[in-house]
Formats: C-alpha cells, structure tokens, sequence
C-alpha cells in the first residue's frame, strides 16, 4: 500500500502553494495562517491535544509541527488513505476550503447524498468508479466553482494553476504501474 501523504503535503507545502511560515492580513488573528494551516484550525487543534495555544507560540512553530494535524484532521478524517492517488485532491481541497466542502465536491462528483460524512455509500460509490475519470471530475469541479464564485475567501487568483497542478501530480501517479485503490 502505497502512503500518498507525503506527496500531498510536498505538494501543498510547495512555495507557489501553501508552504510560508507565518503570515497574518492586518491585525485579525482570522486572517493568520502558518504553513496553509489557519490559527483557527491549529488552536483547535492544540487544546484538544493539550499543547500551547498562544498565538505568539503559534507565530514560530516549524512546519513539521502541522504533520499530525494534517495527517489526522484532514488526511485520515476524508479517508484519503483508502482513496489512492485521488485522496491527494481531496487533501489540497480540503487543506484550501475545509474538509467538509472537500467531502461535498467529492459527493457532488460521484452523484450521491451530499451530505458531507464520508461513510459506505459515498465510499462504494468511489470503488465504483474510475480514478481517472474521478481525478478529471474533481479538477472540472473545482475550475468550474472558481468560475462561478470568484469571491470566494478560500480561492486566489493562482489557485488555477494549483489546481491543475495538482491533477497533473495525481494523474502522473494513477498513470504509474500497479496504482489502484487501496
């Protein structure tokens, strides 16, 4: 079985994607983000696992710091691992907008209740079809929500490119001898 995750974070760690350390718009704590993780997510993150919760702590914290955050809250909770080379998307997805929207395009592409809980329908419906096609659907869904809502917070100008780049990473993978689910 083949772990994904560490090309899903060297790809959304990349400097044209989301690998800066501290970066903050004004003076708003909302606005703070370190290493594509926002201060919202890591104080969450860090009461629930008893770790320093300041935000000056937070302005320092090395990017490995984030691994398990990323690992446990965004990479195992979509299931990314049971997803093969997909589950690499589904990360950036939800790593940008939030794992429950990543959960909602995910749903939305393979035409079942969008409900926003990955659970057996939404899973079998992915056995069920070709990654190929599931990775071209995703990228056609996110191009195609950018188009649409422009405004929205999550999305900047160069997210495009990221999310061509991304299916371009995730089709060179699936493209690979012995690539399937897992």
């Amino acid at each position: 079985m083949t772990d994904h995750f560490p090309r899903a974070v060297a790809f959304f760690w990349q400097p044209a994607h989301s690998g800066h350390a501290f970066r903050q718009d004004g003076s708003d704590r909302d606005t703070a983000v370190s290493w594509g993780v926002s201060w919202h997510v890591w104080s969450g993150w860090a009461k629930k696992n008893a770790l320093v919760t300041s935000f000056t702590a937070f302005r320092a914290l090395p990017r490995e710091t984030f691994l398990p955050l990323l690992r446990t809250w965004f990479w195992n909770a979509l299931r990314c691992p049971q997803m093969g080379a997909v589950g690499i998307q589904l990360f950036d997805i939800a790593a940008l907008a939030g794992p429950e929207v990543a959960v909602r395009y995910l749903q939305t592409v393979l035409a079942v209740a969008v409900d926003g809980e990955i659970g057996p329908v939404t899973m079998g419906a992915l056995h069920a079809v070709e990654l190929t096609v599931l990775s071209q659907a995703l990228l056609h869904g996110r191009t195609a929500f950018q188009t649409i809502h422009p405004d929205v917070p999550w999305f900047r100008p160069t997210d495009d490119a990221r999310v061509i780049a991304c299916h371009d990473l995730v089709a060179s993978l699936l493209a690979a001898p012995g690539i399937h689910l897992t």
